[in-house]
């Protein structure tokens, strides 16, 4: 099994903590995020993207090496001839 190192050292350091910070990540039970009380303490949520394409490849490599289990982010399924329908609740 590769480990975290190896499989992101071809990409970069930042990158391999990155996936180390995620490994280790636990996800909130939120249902929601309580954004009125964030306002409420003057607090700012800054979001952005990152480039997908150069960590998608890493990423896959962590799952298929068993490194990494992505079942702990899936807050929903969806069949994919209702996906176009869901994406349009989401996205309003």
């Amino acid at each position: 099994m590769a480990s975290v190192t190896s499989v992101a050292g071809s990409v970069g350091a930042g990158v391999a903590a990155s996936l180390r910070a995620a490994l280790s990540y636990t996800a909130p039970q939120l249902t929601h995020y309580p954004i009125g009380a964030a306002m409420n303490k003057n607090l700012s949520v800054r979001m952005g993207n990152c480039n997908h394409r150069a960590v998608t490849p890493p990423l896959i490599d962590l799952v298929a090496a068993g490194l990494f289990d992505p079942t702990s982010f899936i807050t929903q399924e969806v069949g994919v001839v209702d996906a176009l329908e869901r994406r349009d609740t989401v996205v309003g």
